[in-house]
């Protein structure tokens, strides 16, 4: 239909653009430390890594040369709120896949220069280190010391086979280098090997610690954010008929709507890292579409039958999509992709009958639909600009309709231009 082919193509366009205009930006505001100790303030190219870095590209402020840094060339960095420091610690590289595993129970050490990102600092600091096979690696720094919190799995031959065990020599390392915490020690015996768990041990001793230390906790917690849309919508209305119905509906009868008032309230959840740049937005969003249509089934100007049909509709539905930001400029394009579930409602459903014969007139008034179906379900495709706390959206939305009847099928496009405000966002102050 020309409808959904104009809306795919400017909704396509709107992403294509987007991508090449911004999707090789990835410059954000950092600095780096020196082993000097000197500050370098300026930009890296920011990856949002999933693994630790092996190394950086760093542009002073004002400048378009760009500085490879490796582990070794620099004391630490920082960006979007990570800090990185460079240390040569031994790690386990053990296997954490059951089928490279063996049954020594000994820690495999390699001695590596890493950049390891900053947990917790305090009187004890944490860093973790994601290496390049994925594996996680937790450290501890006490003093001039710091070490890799060791739990090597390993199999262990049993009647019933092959076992997988833990050494859970953290538990150990740490009761050893916290023992002047009496608090924590019931902690230890049900503390588990993740990031999570050792973020708060490790929290727990620093506030316990004398004297109390500064400590830093990088948020890696997801953001809240409330948006109010409002805009206007075009939608076409197909159905498709077979000859069950008394109506005269043609075969693929659609009919296009005149604009319509569109707005909703949006409640976001934003991902953390990646720049922020994920979400997962739900928004209560209400439409409507109004369908009217004339028909004339005449042989002359005394013997005709005239069909007035009367089709309001108003839908107020829950859309659920996967956002995705482009982050690096004041202006931000995004794109989104989800799905709707709304409650129908026909707040007019008229037919009006005409029907004349020589000086025989009757007219008639009767529902088009004796029922419809109350939930539409839809699929929703959008791109737009955001600009600070404004938002302008062009939205497609294709849905299953109204008919409950198998014999008649119906479906439903909508465009939407929106414009939008951000209300609240749990990590700004206003």
């Amino acid at each position: 239909m020309r409808f959904s082919l104009r809306a795919i193509i400017f909704l396509c366009v709107t992403i294509h653009f987007s991508t090449l205009t911004y999707a090789q930006v990835n410059f954000v505001n950092a600095f780096v430390v020196t082993h000097n100790g000197d500050t370098l303030q300026g930009s890296i190219d920011y990856k949002a890594w999933d693994r630790n870095p092996t190394s950086i590209t760093f542009k002073v402020h004002n400048s378009e040369d760009t500085q490879q840094y490796e582990a070794t060339d620099i004391a630490s960095f920082s960006v979007e709120n990570d800090v990185y420091v460079s240390k040569t610690v031994a790690i386990d590289i053990s296997p954490e896949n059951v089928n490279d595993m063996s049954y020594d129970t000994k820690a495999n050490m390699h001695t590596q220069t890493s950049f390891l990102r900053l947990a917790i600092s305090g009187d004890k600091n944490l860093y973790y280190l994601i290496d390049k096979e994925f594996k996680q690696h937790f450290l501890l720094e006490a003093g001039d010391t710091t070490l890799a919190l060791l739990n090597t799995k390993s199999l262990q031959d049993t009647r019933k086979g092959d076992v997988l065990m833990s050494s859970e020599k953290y538990k150990q390392q740490l009761n050893y280098f916290f023992r002047n915490c009496e608090s924590i020690e019931k902690d230890l015996e049900s503390l588990k090997y993740t990031l999570k768990a050792l973020k708060a041990f490790v929290q727990t001793y620093n506030n316990c610690a004398t004297p109390a230390p500064v400590i830093y906790v990088p948020d890696d917690g997801v953001t809240f954010q409330v948006e109010a849309l409002a805009g206007i919508s075009f939608s076409s209305l197909t159905l498709t008929y077979f000859p069950v119905l008394p109506y005269n509906i043609s075969d693929n009868f659609t009919q296009n709507s005149p604009p319509f008032f569109s707005g909703g309230l949006g409640f976001n959840i934003i991902l953390p890292r990646n720049l922020n740049s994920w979400a997962v937005t739900n928004e209560l969003q209400f439409k409507g579409y109004n369908n009217n249509a004339t028909f004339i089934d005449s042989l002359n100007e005394n013997r005709y039958k005239r069909y007035e049909y009367m089709l309001h509709i108003r839908n107020l539905q829950l859309v659920t999509t996967v956002k995705y930001e482009y982050p690096g400029k004041s202006i931000q394009p995004f794109v989104k992709l989800g799905i709707s579930n709304g409650f129908t409602m026909l707040t007019t459903n008229t037919l009006r009958t005409e029907e004349k014969f020589y000086n025989d007139l009757r007219l008639e008034e009767n529902p088009i639909f004796v029922s419809h179906r109350k939930h539409e379900q839809g699929l929703i495709v959008g791109a737009g600009l955001k600009y600070k706390i404004l938002l302008f959206e062009g939205r497609y939305q294709l849905s299953n309709a109204f008919s409950p009847f198998v014999d008649l099928k119906s479906s439903s496009q909508s465009m939407f231009l929106l414009i939008g405000c951000e209300l609240f966002n749990s990590k700004k102050k206003y």
